[in-house]
């Protein structure tokens, strides 16, 4: 069993796909911002925000925001606004996706540690590709 520990916050159903990915490899999976059905019962369904702040990894959705101002919750009526993301990520390091300009200076700001996903070749290839093509 390992020991660890990733929050995923915000997302679409391919994030409900990684929760189920994450937990067959041993991963402690908690989910905030993101309601399916689908997601594993092994799976922490957090409450509040507050309750990743001492997970070291976090994987935010895609695209991370779509304003600047909110992380991007598609699955979900929260609204988790940048500001108090950065609060409770402050000791994590976040994998985000789509991170224009302003949000990269933002993280840098907070002094969060982050890398795009979406810089990754073979991500964002795979992004790219339909998903009746992947299956």
């Amino acid at each position: 069993m390992s020991n660890i520990s990733v929050a995923i916050i915000g997302g679409d159903l391919r994030f409900v796909r990684l929760c189920k990915l994450l937990i067959e490899k041993g991963i402690d999976v908690s989910v905030y911002g993101i309601n399916h059905p689908d997601i594993p019962k092994e799976v922490k369904v957090c409450s509040c925000l507050s309750e990743i702040k001492n997970c070291p990894y976090i994987i935010g959705p895609i695209p991370f925001s779509k304003d600047n101002k909110c992380v991007y919750t598609p699955l979900s009526n929260l609204y988790i606004s940048i500001e108090q993301f950065f609060l409770e990520a402050a000791n994590s390091y976040v994998l985000g996706s789509v991170l224009n300009q302003e949000l990269r200076d933002l993280f840098n700001e907070h002094h969060i540690k982050w890398k795009d996903i979406m810089e990754m070749d073979e991500v964002a290839i795979l992004n790219a590709t339909p998903t009746q093509v992947r299956i």
